[in-house]
């Protein structure tokens, strides 16, 4: 039977990292390099909010969809994206009511996704387009 592989506690990497004698926070930068959550990046949060009004996670967290008419908001999502090290996948424009309306979705990647999904973002959808 297989067991589920639990994630460490900080007292146990901080042993392990006595043990190897390296200290800890070179072992998590290292080893660990985008956890814990820099929960005092601005970008990262300006991203949360796109997502939570015009956006929603799949609930396998494979992918992002941020659907919007307006191409600007597009672009700082874009940009908030790229200053947390995370992309946009593919882009999407789709028209509706009989060809008068336009509205684009942005699908984003399956890391940014994990990432917002771990600081509160919950999956499902939100779009109200």
């Amino acid at each position: 039977m297989k067991e589920r592989i639990k994630a460490p506690y900080v007292k146990g990497l901080k042993k392990i990292s006595m043990e190897l004698n390296i200290p800890y926070h070179e072992l998590e930068r290292k080893v660990i390099p985008r956890y814990p959550v820099d929960l005092a990046n601005p970008y990262l949060w300006r991203l949360a909010a796109h997502m939570l009004n015009d956006g929603h996670l799949d609930k396998d967290l494979k992918d992002a969809t941020y659907v919007n008419k307006d191409p600007v908001l597009h672009w700082h999502v874009k940009q908030n994206l790229e200053k947390i090290g995370g992309r946009i996948t593919s882009m999407n424009f789709i028209e509706y009511g009989k060809g008068k309306y336009l509205k684009i979705e942005s699908i984003i990647d399956a890391r940014t996704v994990r990432l917002l999904n771990r600081i509160g973002v919950p999956c499902g959808n939100k779009t109200v387009n």
